[in-house]
């Protein structure tokens, strides 16, 4: 059985889309992962949310256990993905938690199929209402970056490269149940050579789709939200900051909306301060069960 929960498979055309269901209750967390990673960037946090409700992690097309597809890695292709899974694995309400590039995808499916969707939390989201990041150079070196895990993946090596960053803080100190068990998954599939092809052209197709994103917005669900930003600035300087300032104004154009800053200054808040994502979580899945 692999890591964070039982495995399924949902078909969409030719290929399969793996998937892993684990916890039980009435309302339903599905997570999106950011640009690149697999569902194993949840490990830290999806255990613990299995605690007091149904959890719904997968692999989008070309990573993990899921088969790889031939269209472009657009944001809608992304979005037409992320609805075909939710759709066939989610009954009842349903809490969407997305890291990173996972932020745009679950506010789009929230927006184009809302009627399940009873809370959103963002992860250190890159969003369309930041300019910098739509316009400008507000991620410089990230096409170089996911170039180097291509040739790292050929030199075998990315999964010790992995291990040593994104996932240096997965040990016996957090929530896994087989730190083991998950860290031979994350090298094994995410250290592969057809993963880091994958979040390359996930890279290639981001600031077109984020562009077409920005001039169809805003991309605001109307159901309570949380969006968290790491510390990457002291609190007088976060002014500075350009993408908490984006989270700000997705705060702002909120219904009902939350901005909370991790302690942490890192991108994976899931991974360095898995608490702060599940205590969210849980004010948003328990807000569900009240409404319900």
């Amino acid at each position: 059985m692999p890591a964070l929960g039982t495995s399924g498979v949902v078909p969409i055309g030719d290929r399969e889309v793996h998937y892993c269901a684990d916890g039980q209750g009435p309302v339903t967390v599905f997570f999106e992962s950011g640009l690149g990673r697999s569902r194993n960037t949840w490990a830290a946090v999806q255990p613990q949310v299995a605690r007091f409700a149904r959890t719904i992690t997968y692999d989008r097309a070309g990573h993990g256990r899921s088969d790889s597809r031939a269209e472009p890695c657009t944001l809608e292709e992304l979005t037409a993905d992320h609805l075909a899974v939710r759709r066939a694995v989610v009954d009842g309400p349903c809490v969407v938690v997305g890291h990173s590039y996972g932020g745009p995808i679950v506010r789009a499916g929230a927006l184009v199929e809302p009627a399940d969707v009873s809370g959103v939390v963002l992860v250190d989201e890159v969003s369309e209402l930041c300019d910098r990041l739509v316009y400008g150079n507000g991620m410089m070196g990230s096409g170089a970056f996911y170039r180097a895990q291509v040739v790292l993946a050929k030199l075998r090596l990315l999964p010790s490269f992995l291990t040593r960053t994104h996932y240096r803080t997965l040990t016996s100190s957090n929530p896994v149940e087989d730190p083991d068990e998950l860290m031979r998954e994350i090298r094994s599939e995410e250290g592969s050579g057809r993963g880091a092809r994958t979040a390359l052209r996930e890279w290639q197709g981001f600031t077109a789709s984020m562009r077409r994103f920005h001039a169809s917005g805003p991309w605001i669900p109307r159901v309570p939200m949380t969006t968290i930003s790491p510390t990457r600035v002291p609190e007088d300087k976060r002014h500075l900051d350009y993408i908490a300032q984006s989270h700000d104004e997705t705060a702002r154009l909120a219904c009902d909306c939350r901005h909370v800053f991790a302690h942490t200054s890192g991108h994976y808040i899931q991974l360095s301060e898995p608490d702060t994502v599940v205590n969210e979580i849980r004010a948003l899945v328990d807000a569900s069960c009240t409404v319900a």
